[in-house]
């Protein structure tokens, strides 16, 4: 009972595969602003291993992901593009002699990766607006720190998949102080910018170029309560919580910056939230209010009339965004903000969507919407266990690895009869994804305005 004729239909890619595994759903939550933290089925593995060998700890990556909590910072559509952020000149030497060995007999810029693709040298990064047949020369004369951009000879790969979109995501949960060449890098830049009020975080971004800062998160923005600067430009982050932290003074604004953490006072139209925590994510020029995101998000009541299934139909949560006269805010005592804030990330950690989905499949990884400011109001030890009763994870299947109960021989049945619970989580943090999770400039009708005056 076996066939023996030829197949006439394309195998399945490794996307379709581990889609069969996840389900759209949990696939859908792979984009900015969420979260991805590990298993505790996972964390166990982890521990084990560091424990019967305790070089696994330093020698390998795994404390990158022990208890780890990822926002995901960017999802990029995979085009076959490949950067090489260079720090030191090693590395730059290093290229140049990958790049040497490919192109001994001609002048061309280019190497071969293992599965046989070219990959040329463009005048982009630190390139740009170098002429082609003047690349070569101007790489010679390169400092670090640079950055070099390669594509594919010929546009060789295939990018109608998003098979290999590329995820970045950075650790919430492992702070540090730096120290040597990293800190006398940082001091200058901060030095340079005149920043030297601005609270600067360094976390362990992840395990991806974790000699230098990566990327940063301000306090303080539209649609997601921060802003995300990329590429590494420390100096650009450190500038724009200044910024923020001196137009506090400006008049009318009672000493409130954008990015700092406020209590709602004095509101007599909505009485109800005073005493509200929240984060300042911008100031509307045009009627002299904030922008106030509240740490509890708002969950629209589901109709009782409806007759759809809850798991089809759940209710998706909303930013809670309201519009605030600086009167009615005080700071909280915290004091987050106050002087702006930067978390300074320190390496990174970057998947393709299908080596993601993957190791969800296995049950490495929950998925969550980030509640944003409460899960950055935390301090950073208690943000794994703040985020781990919302996770949502991978249906049971023959790719599941990691147990994520106390008691692994009642696993398979306590998943199973979780399932359909997890699975709804799902469904409503992928509508709150994709039905508007958060405030923009044209959300002015979800967000209401409250004074003192009950106007």
């Amino acid at each position: 009972n076996v066939c023996s004729g030829a197949f006439t239909c394309a195998p399945p890619t490794r996307q379709e595969l581990m889609l069969g595994f996840t389900g759209p759903e949990i696939a859908a939550l792979i984009t900015e602003g969420c979260i991805i933290a590990s298993t505790e089925g996972f964390n166990r593995m982890i521990e084990e291993q560091m424990s019967q060998n305790p070089l696994v700890a330093v020698m390998s990556s795994a404390q990158n992901w022990l208890r780890g909590v990822y926002l995901i910072t960017k999802v990029e559509e995979d085009t076959g593009e490949v950067a090489f952020p260079l720090e030191r000149p090693s590395q730059l030497e290093q290229l140049k002699e990958m790049m040497n060995d490919h192109n001994a007999d001609d002048d061309q810029c280019s190497w071969e990766s293992p599965d046989g693709t070219e990959y040329c040298l463009q005048p982009e990064g630190s390139l740009a607006g170098i002429q082609q047949d003047q690349l070569r020369t101007a790489v010679n004369q390169l400092v670090t720190p640079c950055r070099l951009v390669f594509k594919p000879k010929n546009n060789t790969l295939n990018t109608n998949t998003c098979a290999d979109d590329k995820v970045t995501a950075v650790n919430l949960s492992r702070p540090f102080v730096p120290r040597g060449s990293l800190l006398t890098r940082a001091t200058e830049i901060i030095a340079t910018a005149k920043a030297s009020t601005v609270d600067v975080t360094y976390y362990r971004g992840g395990p991806c170029d974790n000699e230098s800062i990566v990327s940063c998160l301000v306090l303080g923005g539209r649609r997601t309560g921060y802003t995300l600067v990329h590429s590494g430009n420390f100096k650009k982050a450190l500038l724009l919580a200044k910024r923020n932290a001196i137009q506090s003074k400006l008049e009318g604004r009672n000493q409130i910056a954008v990015g700092q953490a406020v209590v709602l006072q004095h509101l007599q139209q909505r009485p109800d939230l005073n005493g509200k925590r929240g984060l300042v994510q911008a100031y509307c020029e045009s009627d002299g209010r904030f922008e106030v995101r509240l740490a509890e998000e708002e969950r629209p009541e589901s109709s009782s009339a409806s007759t759809t299934p809850p798991a089809s139909q759940p209710p998706a949560a909303i930013a809670n965004i309201k519009r605030v006269k600086p009167i009615n805010l005080k700071p909280q005592s915290s004091g987050i903000g106050k002087n702006g804030t930067v978390y300074a990330f320190v390496g990174d950690a970057r998947w393709t969507r299908a080596q993601l989905l993957g190791e969800i499949a296995k049950s490495s990884w929950g998925l969550c919407q980030a509640q944003i400011p409460s899960d950055l109001f935390l301090p950073e030890n208690e943000r794994y266990a703040a985020v781990q009763p919302r996770l949502v994870y991978a249906p049971i299947s023959e790719m599941s690895q990691y147990s994520n109960d106390n008691d692994d021989n009642d696993q398979t049945e306590s998943d199973e009869t979780d399932m359909v619970a997890l699975r709804r989580g799902a469904l409503e943090a992928a509508n709150y994804v994709h039905g508007g999770g958060g405030g923009t400039d044209d959300d002015d009708d979800d967000e209401e305005d409250y004074d003192d005056e009950g106007q």
